[in-house]
């Protein structure tokens, strides 16, 4: 090369350099231009007012921008930012470094733009925690160099594209808690790095994906919340000895555990809860030395609870609770030392507590209800215990007296001992428990007065103390909780219901300005009526029946006279003069539609539908006056209770003509039996002058309540069609009834609907036994999520009431066409039609569903003094029967951290003294309390416009609602 050349080429050398800022400050004002394009597009915010191009000169330094050593940025993080808006607009194609994108925890809608597929360089993306929509785009898969991946918690829906294939790096991938259906796992190979793999809460079915077992450095693994179905294979037992956490918890997985389950010698967190499970648990589970959490709920785990998890001396959860274990407490356990948590809950379990669980002086949460233990509650127990903060074991064979050592429990703020045998006095020491917000002592038999020292309790918002022997005067200073008369009541709700109470009524409640039920039914109570009660404006239960009230019902001149009352019963006492008419203009909650459908029960306390506000209450929207000395014309304010489900003025005085219009046109004689001097329908005395009869409204519409309960009544109802949105044919009105139980079960899908969900429900599922009338509601996502609830309920029916279904009749959503399930759980026996002339074909499709409304079962009730117990976690079918019986609570209380949908029990008996006890039923779910009511009130009207539904008769029987929902379960296990 001679000197020229070479002179040349350093020229140019130098040239190309002196060029080469000039290119990265064009780079960096392009990737500027499209921030502030992005920006520009969004709603303003705070957190991006650096984002100006009067500050390019610091654009790595704009919040959320940092960049590589030659200024082009490599990495957004805007994690959350408050930001809104959508990411559609943000031109990924102008960041050729970008290596990390952080935009979790905002609240981003939009689909995810498919430009998104050109961010070559990408190694972290983190979209979790928005409201993205759509579909996950196939362009995501030419993110070659992706670690980690996080879609979680968004609105993504549609199948999970198999070009995810191509992300051969990625260690970490998260699309959980989405609406993503099943890909072809065929087109899906295993992933050589991946760690953390997380696909709960979606809509995933068929079997386990296959390409799982082969992501041997797997150490986490969420597949929870889904509808896969069939056996865990074997490979993943054999293959992912890496994992350390394994969750599939509410699926279809059948089957007995692998006894090669020990050869995820690494796991810390085990949890199956919720699925079709069998068979026993292997001593050889302690093998798992380091297991910190086993959650087995709600499968059908059998056999004895083995002694060998003793040995698990990390264990800190242990949840065996709905599973039909027969056995005893292993007094092993109490080597767990480490254990917070313990639920052996709605099991066979019997014995006594072993006083090793004295132990256990970590517990935090203990509960062991609805079972058959029997014995005492050790001293020893309640000394060591001083970490409880939840003491869970009603509905149990218990006995003895509450040991003074409770007061030791200062953290405890659930206490559940209801339906035992306990006797004796309520301790003294029951005052230390300053932090107890629920105290349930109902349904024992304890004895004496109720101790001053409850007074202490000031965080105290539930007590139940109801169906003992309690005697004595109520505490003066039981609305007094602090030292400041006006304040540090928290009641929600007192429930004295069936003692031997006596004197007055302390007027020191009226301080208890959150209270929502009084209950002082069945007592001696000798007073006036609590006019100061009026201005309790969250008052929804009043019960004074079978007392010794007196006197004239004067309200005051306030309008707020019992703003949010719906039950008002006053019956059994000895009040005189005129129904009380200002307090009846001003029933807003039996008037108000829109009240009524709104919560029981303020808050999201840990009753939701609290067992203390229906349980021990007949109907939900009651009037009773009767058997007083009341006289005088029925008001016609009477009238404007349009929401009024029951109403008893029998065995007083009243006289004169009956209204004849609004709610009034459905009661029948029973409500006015024992007023000899009244007249017109449905009594047969004829008034002698119909013009003289007092004013009425004008016709009111008949609002129609299918939650409403009449006592004793023919009730209008409306037959349900179960869909507003598909047209169906009117049902074939028939009377009949078949003799058993599970013979024949009405399947119906109801939805979409605009009520509000908290997790994204738009449908349910009703399902109603034909013999008992027995009715459960399966919140749903989707329709095509009966294909997964159908199997549920029947395995739920096979494991709980030792019973096969012999029927399944659906209406005509393609949805229930399970064809092959249904055929393939068909009875090895011919069934008969049980209504031929209907030509109804069983078990197949039908588009005229049978007539569900609920009849009389002839079901004799219980003693008061017989109360009922559940000792079996596997009920037999006499269960259907005896759900209403005297006291009975067949299903654990809610508890803290869950809360439930609407689920309750009805029933259609006449009023009598002794109250029947209702009970709620337990599910697993989260949304607004009354639901699906507001949902069906919603679907019937639509209905009505559609003329697909009938107004009939509502014979007097029984009938129980069941509404069963799902809980999403957090990083730490709990709801």
């Amino acid at each position: 090369m001679t000197v020229p050349q070479r002179a040349f080429l350093f020229f140019i050398h130098v040239f190309l350099l002196t060029l080469f800022p000039f290119k990265t400050a064009s780079s960096a004002r392009i990737e500027a231009e499209a921030l502030l394009r992005w920006k520009n597009s969004l709603p303003p915010s705070p957190s991006l007012n650096s984002w100006s191009l009067i500050n390019l000169r610091n654009l790595c330094r704009w919040t959320g921008i940092r960049c590589n050593t030659i200024g082009s940025i490599s990495q957004i993080d805007l994690s959350d930012a408050n930001l809104s808006g959508t990411i559609e607009n943000l031109d990924f194609n102008s960041f050729p470094n970008l290596a990390s994108l952080y935009l979790n925890g905002n609240r981003f809608n939009g689909s995810i733009p498919s430009s998104i597929g050109s961010l070559s360089r990408l190694v972290f993306l983190d979209l979790s925690n928005n409201s993205l929509e759509g579909s996950i785009p196939p362009e995501i898969g030419n993110l070659t160099e992706i670690q980690y991946i996080s879609l979680y918690k968004n609105s993504l829906a549609g199948e999970i594209p198999y070009q995810i294939s191509n992300f051969r790096k990625v260690e970490y991938l998260n699309f959980g808690s989405n609406y993503l259906e099943t890909p072809d796992w065929s087109r899906i190979p295993s992933f050589p790095f991946l760690k953390h793999l997380s696909l709960f809460s979606n809509k995933l079915q068929l079997g386990f994906p296959r390409f799982i077992s082969g992501c041997l450095n797997l150490t986490f693994l969420d597949l929870s919340w889904n509808h896969l179905t069939g056996p865990v294979p074997e490979s993943l037992f054999n293959n992912l000895v890496k994992l350390e956490y394994l969750n599939l918890t509410a699926n279809s997985f059948e089957g007995p555990l692998s006894a090669n389950l020990t050869k995820l010698s690494k796991l810390k967190d085990l949890q199956l809860a919720s699925n079709f499970f069998t068979g026993y648990i292997l001593d050889s589970i302690s093998l798992i030395s380091d297991l910190q959490l086993l959650v087995l709920y709600n499968n059908s785990f059998q056999g004895n609870i083995p002694a060998s998890l003793g040995q698990l001396r990390s264990l800190e959860r242990l949840d065996l609770w709905i599973n039909s274990f027969n056995s005893t407490i292993p007094p092993e356990i109490g080597q767990c030392t480490n254990l917070s948590f313990l639920s052996l809950a709605w099991n066979s379990i019997t014995g006594s507590l072993p006083l090793s669980l004295s132990n256990l002086t970590n517990l935090y949460w203990l509960e062991l209800s609805d079972s058959s233990l029997s014995g005492e509650i050790s001293p020893h127990f309640l000394s060591n215990w001083t970490k409880l903060t939840t003491l869970l074991i009603q509905n149990n064979l218990l006995t003895g007296e509450l040991p003074s050592e409770i007061g030791r429990l200062r953290n405890l703020r659930y206490l559940y001992l209801h339906n035992n045998s306990f006797f004796g006095e309520i301790p003294l020491m029951i005052g230390n428990l300053t932090n107890l917000t629920a105290l349930q002592l109902h349904s024992n038999k304890l004895s004496g007065t109720i101790p001053p020292s409850i007074c202490n309790l000031s965080s105290l918002e539930y007590l139940s103390l109801s169906n003992n022997n309690f005697e004595g005067s109520i505490p003066e200073c039981l609305g007094n909780f602090s030292n400041a008369l006006t304040e540090g009541c928290a009641l929600q709700s007192l429930n004295l219901n069936s003692n031997q109470l006596e004197g007055t009524l302390p007027q020191s409640l009226a301080h208890c300005h959150q209270l929502e039920v009084l209950d002082l039914g069945n007592n001696k109570i000798q007073d006036s009526f609590p006019f100061w009660a009026e201005t309790l404006l969250y008052l929804r239960v009043l019960v004074l029946r079978s007392n010794r009230f007196r006197g004239t019902i004067t309200p005051s001149k306030t309008n707020l006279t019992f703003p949010t009352l719906q039950i008002f019963d006053i019956s059994y006492n000895e009040f005189t003069g005129l129904l009380p008419t200002q307090y009846l203009k001003n029933l807003k909650g039996m008037i108000n539609v829109k009240e009524n459908e709104s919560d029981i029960l303020r808050g999201d306390s840990v009753y939701s539908e609290s067992t203390i506000v229906v349980k021990d209450i007949p109907v939900l929207e009651s009037l009773d006056l009767s058997s007083n000395l009341l006289g005088g014309k029925i008001p016609w304010q009477l009238t404007r209770l349009t929401f009024l489900a029951m109403l008893n003025l029998s065995m007083n005085h009243f006289v004169g003509p009956l209204p004849q219009n609004g709610q009034f046109l459905t009661f029948d004689k029973s409500s006015y039996i024992g007023n000899p001097e009244l007249c017109g329908h449905p009594i047969l005395k004829k008034c002698e002058d119909d013009k003289k009869q007092q004013p009425t409204l004008s016709a009111l519409p008949e609002e129609v309540d299918v939650y409403g309960i009449l006592d004793g009544m023919k009730w209008q109802v409306v037959l349900m069609g179960y869909a507003s949105k598909q047209r169906q044919l009117p049902f074939v009105c028939d009377n009949r009834r078949l003799d058993s139980f599970f013979t024949l079960i009405y399947a119906d899908v109801w939805g979409p609907f605009h009520t509000l969900s908290h997790i994204g429900h738009k449908y349910f599922l009703t399902l109603v036994d034909d013999h008992s009338r027995f009715t459960w509601v399966f919140l749903l996502k989707a329709k095509s999520d009966v294909a997964f609830v159908i199997p549920r309920f029947y395995n739920m029916v096979l494991t709980q009431y030792n019973a096969k279904i012999k029927a399944f009749r659906v209406d005509n959503a393609k949805e229930l066409a399970l064809d092959d399930f249904y055929h393939s759980h068909a009875p090895a026996e011919p069934l008969v039609d049980p209504f031929p002339d209907l030509a109804l074909p069983v078990p197949s499709l039908d588009e005229f569903p049978a007539q569900v409304t609920p009849r009389d079962n002839t079901v004799s009730e219980a003693a008061p003094d017989q109360p009922c117990k559940s000792s079996r976690s596997r009920k037999p079918l006499s269960y259907l029967q005896d759900y209403h019986c005297y006291l009975l609570t067949h299903k654990v209380a809610p508890t803290p951290d869950t809360e439930y949908p609407l689920a309750k029990y009805l029933t259609y008996d006449a009023l009598s003294p002794n109250y029947r006890k209702f009970v709620l039923n337990v599910s697993l779910g989260y949304e607004p309390r009354f639901f699906h009511q507001k949902a069906m009130r919603a679907e019937l009207d639509a209905m009505e416009a559609n003329h697909t539904w009938t107004i009939v008769h509502l014979p007097q029987g029984k009938i129980r609602l069941d509404v069963v929902g799902f809980t999403r379960w957090n990083s730490n296990k709990m709801a």
